[in-house]
């Protein structure tokens, strides 16, 4: 491989860490959106079947 092809990759491979580690706060964000959105449909699913909660639209 050419030293400028390595070099290349080198750079290439520094620019993509800067990259992914700047997405790192607004993916910890979305992770605890989804999270609790994922806890709230879980207890809703489980009031609703578990206990046998009657239906909101008959």
């Amino acid at each position: 491989m050419e030293p400028s092809a390595c070099e290349d990759l080198k750079a290439f491979e520094r620019r993509l860490t800067e990259v992914v580690s700047s997405y790192r706060p607004s993916t910890f964000r979305w992770r605890i959106v989804l999270s609790a959105m994922s806890m709230c449909t879980a207890i809703s699913a489980w009031y609703c079947y578990a206990i046998r909660a009657p239906p909101l639209y008959r």
